[in-house]
């Protein structure tokens, strides 16, 4: 266990010079997948995606200060034109003006797709249809930090308006991939903080893998990617500061981090509670002197403070911090308790690991309650004892995030018996700590086995791979096949067909993942082979697994 009360604090640099090869090449690979997924879905085919897209778009050129009120935008009919032009929608086939439903279910054919050179650009959707229709956009709900930051790298490509719509959202897209990427890194900082074991470290980078939902939330059209990433990193900053680092360098880090959370989501209002209770945990663990824990947390606050502007404003103008522009109409019949838990769970569930689209294909009921029970298992085992208090903390904030939406879910489950609110991205706040807790359940459980221990990464990896492989399989299936071409060559013929990008480019994208999968399986066989109990770096301590009962990562 490393002391950390002496240390200069946390540093960028720091965690690039300690990231070993074998992780970056497991977040070449992650960013790869990640630039796969990005094309699996339809263009417009993700949780609130044409919404966000309209509202990228709408902020490109807008002055910094201005914003529009939460419940004070509309869809442009330029979005609604180009969901019609790009198959979001299910056309009449006895009538073409009129459409089925509001979004399409089910596959797309190749032959459909209209060639690139005529798909439409902002600059060729008529003045009309550039207008705002009666659709609510509720997106600025969230604070600005993603639009702003989007719309700054829209606005940045020469000619962004006579630039294809399917192009300029693949490019939104790519930055989700961009800002998703580095979450390896991340987690292997993690684990070395906690433990130091390079099996630890090694399963902690590949634990990504385990949940689908996250590659396909974080390469769409979203804030979401953003906030995931911010979290992870504010979770490793907190885990430093639990073991004693109370510098100023990273009381710093942590303000500027929970700062952009805070800016991205309103989710992130839950980490401040974390914060307290890592430097609290400092002052009570680590035997960090209290003034000096309360110093730095007050560093951290002030710069964090800075949010405030955006919040404060919502609660003075609107009456809450973070605005709803959207309440369930009342009805005379009401949902039972059973009922609702019932349906809680599973879409809880569902939406956690793997469901894509509008939550309308991926894994089923069965599926997915093995895997949360399987989690809830290995999180059990990792949080025993004293670690229990570091590692409990670092789930705080994803707890109260869905405690909250639970309790939103009754309230319209109670009035039109329709779950709402419910999703399982909520909990992604902490998924950092729990992808970790995960991790460390999964190594406690084969230390018991010392012969196995080097190999501990292997279920995460095998795991990983046969949770996309599935996912794949089923989206391809839903998203890109079609009664006349049911096969998974059709789909795949008609996914590439779809594309912004020409196909070779994709192609060459999935060759080069395998290659590098293939080349990341090597070296992590060669590294196991090689020594499974020593730290991943010559500096640190060993942990040999009959003295794991005794450590404390805190």
């Amino acid at each position: 266990m490393t002391d950390m009360t002496d240390t200069t604090g946390f540093s960028l640099r720091g965690l690039l010079a300690d990231t070993t090869p074998v992780i970056w090449l497991i977040t070449a690979a992650w960013t790869l997948l990640l630039c796969l997924w990005s094309v699996l879905p339809p263009i417009f085919s993700a949780p609130d995606e044409p919404q966000h897209i309209d509202t990228i778009i709408d902020t490109v050129g807008r002055s910094p200060l201005m914003w529009v009120t939460p419940d004070g935008d509309r869809m442009s009919n330029a979005i609604l034109e180009a969901q019609d032009r790009f198959g979001y929608r299910t056309r009449d086939p006895q009538n073409p003006d009129l459409f089925l439903d509001d979004r399409r279910l089910g596959g797309r054919a190749a032959e459909e797709a209209f060639p690139r050179d005529e798909r439409p650009s902002v600059a060729t959707l008529s003045a009309a249809d550039r207008l705002p229709s009666s659709r609510l956009n509720q997106m600025y709900q969230h604070p600005p930090l993603y639009y702003r930051t989007a719309a700054w790298v829209i606005g940045a490509i020469p000619g962004w308006e006579r630039v294809g719509l399917d192009v300029l959202v693949g490019i939104m897209r790519l930055l989700s991939v961009v800002v998703v990427a580095p979450l390896p890194v991340v987690m292997a900082g993690l684990a070395r903080v906690l433990d130091g074991r390079r099996s630890l470290e090694l399963s902690a980078a590949l634990s990504p893998l385990l949940v689908p939902q996250l590659a396909h939330l974080g390469s769409v059209t979203s804030n979401d990617g953003l906030l995931f990433v911010l979290t992870a990193f504010l979770v490793l900053l907190l885990a430093r500061v639990y073991r004693g680092d109370i510098s100023r360098a990273t009381a710093t880090w942590v303000g500027a981090i929970l700062l952009a959370a805070m800016l991205t989501k309103g989710f992130a209002l839950f980490m401040p509670v974390a914060v307290v209770a890592a430097y609290g945990g400092a002052v009570r663990v680590s035997g960090v002197e209290p003034r000096a824990a309360m110093t730095r947390l007050l560093r951290s606050a002030a710069i964090a403070g800075l949010s405030l502007w955006w919040y404060g404003e919502n609660l003075l103008r609107f009456g809450g911090v973070q605005p709803s522009v959207a309440a369930p109409p009342a009805a005379d019949e009401h949902g039972s308790v059973l009922g609702w838990l019932g349906r809680a769970w599973i879409t809880q569930t569902q939406t956690f690991w793997g469901r894509f689209g509008w939550a309308e294909t991926g894994f089923g009921e069965v599926t997915t309650t093995t895997l949360s029970i399987v989690a809830i298992v290995l999180v059990l085992i990792a949080v025993r004892k004293r670690e229990g208090t570091l590692l409990t903390v670092l789930l705080l904030p994803g707890v109260l995030a869905i405690v909250t939406t639970i309790g939103q879910s009754w309230t319209s489950w109670d009035t039109i018996g329709t779950i709402r609110a419910v999703h399982g991205r909520y909990f992604f706040v902490s998924l950092a700590g729990l992808l970790l807790l995960m991790v460390m359940g999964l190594h406690r459980l084969v230390d018991r086995w010392p012969p196995l221990a080097r190999w501990t990464w292997t279920p995460v990896f095998v795991a990983g791979v046969w949770l996309h492989a599935s996912s794949w399989l089923t989206a391809v299936e839903y998203f890109w096949t079609t009664p006349d071409a049911p096969s998974l060559s059709d789909g795949g013929r008609a996914l590439l067909a779809w594309q912004p990008w020409p196909p070779l480019l994709v192609q060459i994208t999935a060759v080069a993942l395998a290659l590098l999968g293939i080349e990341l399986l090597r070296r992590l066989v060669v590294l196991s082979r090689a020594d499974g109990t020593t730290s991943a770096h010559p500096s640190e301590e060993q942990h040999e697994p009959e003295d794991e009962e005794d450590h404390v990562p805190a």
